[in-house]
């Protein structure tokens, strides 16, 4: 995930945000605006998803695993992502929060969330690449020179920075059973709902259907009772026959009598 590796000085100009940030907050210490936050979802206090206790922010010197998108500002096109797509799981992206390890908008984000936590941010380029940008990996797109960057994170867990590799791996193993968890889950509820709409759909297919048949049977019957007449008959008919035929026939009923015994004698 080099694209949120430090490479470049913080020196850099301070690049125009297209994007609107409606109620973001802005968490730069100097309050200058260079990196403003929006919770697209709140930790859940008391589980952090893995029985662990989510009541604080993730402190510096921690290990912080994560889960990100960066996106550019001037266009909206995504040029990084920790999650292989395709992929039913993928390892989250770590490093050492407030040490230095990534640019400086992405260590402030990250040290203003909690476990479980995921939110937007919009950094300007002095926090992120500057006047030196960052080449994009393979068919990703290059990071311009002042180019404002988006990234949408999410923070799975963190821990002590000297957790012993056999910690880190269960700590993984415990992120992967929960995430194919709730990718069960969530297919699970996908499933429901696409059950529900087929059965809807045929419910309203039947209904048509009826609804055809009655019409066509209406219709057949008029057409019967209409055949059993004969022109003799209709014109000793009174007005309020000649309308009743007229009408189980779907016709119009309007007209004085002469003109209905016309418009019935048509359909012998």
């Amino acid at each position: 995930m080099t694209s949120v590796a430090t490479d470049a000085g913080d020196e850099g100009a301070t690049a125009s945000s297209g994007t609107e940030f409606s109620g973001a907050v802005d968490i730069t210490p100097s309050g200058d605006g260079g990196v403003l936050k929006i919770v697209t979802k709140h930790a859940k206090h008391g589980d952090s998803g893995e029985g662990e206790t989510a009541t604080a922010l993730v402190q510096k010197g921690e290990m912080v695993y994560l889960h990100y998108v960066g996106i550019l500002d001037r266009n909206g096109e995504e040029f990084d992502q920790s999650r292989q797509v395709g992929s039913a799981y993928s390892t989250p992206f770590s490093f050492i929060a407030g040490n230095g390890q990534v640019v400086k908008g992405f260590d402030l984000a990250v040290l203003s969330m909690e476990v479980g936590e995921r939110a937007k941010f919009v950094m300007k380029a002095a926090y992120a690449y500057g006047e030196s940008g960052c080449k994009g990996s393979g068919m990703a797109p290059d990071i311009l020179p002042g180019d404002d960057l988006i990234f949408d994170i999410e923070i799975v867990s963190s821990g002590a920075p000297d957790e012993s590799k056999a910690d880190q791996k269960a700590r993984l193993d415990r992120l992967r059973l929960d995430e194919i968890k709730a990718e069960r889950e969530r297919k699970k509820v996908l499933g429901e709902e696409l059950r529900e709409k087929r059965e809807a759909d045929k419910r309203a297919a039947a209904e048509a259907q009826k609804k055809r048949k009655e019409k066509k049977g209406g219709k057949g019957k008029a057409a019967a009772g209409s055949a059993a007449l004969d022109s003799k008959a209709v014109k000793k008919m009174k007005p309020s026959d000649l309308k009743k035929h007229l009408k189980a026939a779907g016709l119009s009923i309007q007209g004085n009598k002469k003109v209905l015994i016309a418009r019935l004698l048509e359909t012998l």
